[in-house]
């Protein structure tokens, strides 16, 4: 390709224009997000950064996977919608534009552990876990229609094309769903034992502890409550207070 067909007014294969406009996007929010930063934590930030970035690479990298599932599905069972070169090319170029959420998932984890802070952990997790839920059930909804419709003797327009995306879609989602799901689960996202919110003020903190509805909780022991902090059921914050409290002489 010449350089007037990846740039340029009408450029076939226009790839400067996406990419500075998302270079400039970048820049302008990594300005703001130092801002923010100067006036809180900073390790909180960088983790919310992180996150965030992990969650967007991760969606593309599995809407490719997605896309090269469908693509296989209709080389082995052709539909009325050929695969074309362009068909594989996206999917791959998706796949290769996502791979390094991989990475980042890996190091958000060691960085939320060594840091004590889950929350920014929490988030991504829960979210590519709604995210897989909602489209596994929404293309196994559409693979089931498909089929069903079919052997009843009135399929859809095109209903193998239909039946595939809607498969591939629910395979990618089965994956998912079980992936963060066994995160959530082994990091103690999903727990049910009452979290500690202690008050703010000096004086509600050296004597109030305020429970989820009305239990009366025993205070916890030092490593007790590392051991929560580090399960991700009380924040650092909490954790400092209650480790204030314990220290308190009575």
């Amino acid at each position: 390709l010449g350089p007037n067909s990846i740039s340029g007014p009408f450029a076939p294969y226009d790839a400067i224009s996406p990419l500075t406009l998302g270079l400039l996007i970048v820049a302008i929010y990594l300005l703001w997000l130092r801002r923010a930063a100067q006036q809180q934590e900073q390790m909180a930030v960088s983790l919310t950064i992180h996150a965030i970035t992990a969650t967007l690479l991760g969606a593309t990298f599995w809407y490719g996977c997605g896309l090269l599932l469908l693509n296989v599905l209709e080389t082995v069972s052709p539909s009325k919608t050929p695969v074309t070169p362009e068909n594989w090319t996206t999917a791959i170029a998706l796949i290769v534009a996502g791979i390094t959420y991989i990475a980042l998932d890996i190091l958000l984890r060691r960085r939320s552990a060594n840091a004590a802070l889950m929350s920014p952990l929490r988030g991504f997790v829960l979210t590519l876990l709604g995210g897989g839920i909602v489209v596994g059930a929404t293309g196994g909804a559409t693979a089931l229609y498909a089929y069903a419709t079919s052997l009843l003797g009135s399929p859809l327009s095109n209903w193998q094309y239909t039946a595939h995306s809607g498969l591939a879609a629910f395979v990618v989602s089965v994956i998912i769903v079980g992936l963060y799901l066994w995160t959530g689960m082994r990091a103690g996202f999903f727990s049910s034992s009452a979290k500690l919110h202690i008050s703010p003020t000096p004086a509600a903190s050296s004597s109030a502890i305020d429970v989820s509805a009305t239990t009366t909780v025993a205070p916890l022991s030092t490593a007790q409550v590392i051991d929560e902090l580090l399960a991700g059921k009380i924040t650092r914050d909490e954790a400092i207070s209650q480790i204030e409290r314990l220290m308190i002489p009575r």
